[in-house]
């Protein structure tokens, strides 16, 4: 989705994706800043979402697991949960949940990347821009 934060096989930094454009049936080039030109989309890798990334963006820790952001239209909690590890086997990376609760609407999913945070808060109506 334009505005959405990616890494490219192209640039070394995170991108933002600021134009798609279809060609064909199946192939889509997608202008991200940074980098010049078009790129494959299977060029693009998603960010994972970090608490540093949250406290960047004027979230607060609310206890050990919990950031929060509150403004006067809503209220958005993630919540990271522990790693398990089960008979000496790790299960791998937790799922991240985010509950954003607002006057009009109250939704629940889980995540794990930056774009998802912000496909979410634009499904909200919330106007906040994330930087990295």
């Amino acid at each position: 989705m334009i505005g959405d934060w990616v890494y490219s096989t192209f640039c070394d930094k995170p991108c933002k994706v600021i134009g798609i454009e279809q060609y064909e049936s199946e192939y889509v080039n997608v202008k991200v800043t940074n980098v010049t030109g078009a790129k494959d989309i299977n060029s693009l890798y998603f960010i994972p979402l970090t608490a540093g990334i949250l406290e960047k963006n004027g979230f607060k820790k609310h206890n050990r697991y919990q950031y929060i952001y509150k403004d006067n239209y809503c209220k958005v909690c993630v919540s990271f949960a522990p790693r398990i590890e089960v008979d000496g086997m790790d299960l791998g990376e937790p799922p991240i949940n985010v509950s954003i609760e607002g006057a009009l609407f109250d939704i629940n999913m889980s995540i794990s990347e930056i774009h998802e945070l912000q496909h979410a808060l634009r499904l909200c109506g919330i106007d906040k821009t994330i930087e990295l």
